[in-house]
């Protein structure tokens, strides 16, 4: 289950630049939320989503809904997301976010970062989710190849 914590306009500047893969001065509705597991009690996730402006109205479906936001993104205005970049790190996980993932300052986690792209190349929504480490926590994806006749 995801548990909203707060909701906010961000403009893009700065370090949220290179995160959102967007030019400077674009307005963004950030949510902030906290991922459990199930019945859990102890979160398993931090997680950032962010919303181009045109996009900022489906923030009140996070948590609200068991829907992924680009599903409803494309429901909503027809924007189709046709590719999701991905990238993973490691960190150590400070602050704030340690509060909320009830870990100490300075815990390994893992971040990872997806950007669910148009088919005009614009980005439709930026997921942002920091993971504590855990001894059962197991990331898999599985990945189609296109293949296509090239002569």
């Amino acid at each position: 289950r995801l548990q909203v914590r707060s909701v906010r306009d961000v403009i893009a500047e700065g370090e949220l630049i290179e995160l959102l893969g967007c030019k400077e001065g674009q307005r963004w509705r950030e949510v902030s939320a906290v991922r459990f597991s199930g019945n859990g009690e102890a979160p398993m996730a931090v997680t950032r989503i962010y919303l181009p402006a045109e996009f900022a109205e489906l923030a009140s479906q996070v948590g609200t809904t068991q829907k992924p936001i680009h599903e409803l993104i494309e429901r909503r205005f027809g924007e189709t997301a046709v590719e999701v970049e991905q990238a993973f790190g490691a960190v150590a996980i400070t602050g704030e976010t340690a509060r909320e993932l009830m870990v100490k300052d300075g815990t390994p986690g893992m971040n990872v970062l997806r950007r669910y792209i148009g088919s005009r190349g614009q980005i439709l929504e930026v997921v942002a989710n920091t993971h504590p480490a855990m001894p059962d926590y197991c990331y898999t994806m599985r990945l189609s190849l296109n293949r296509q006749n090239k002569t």
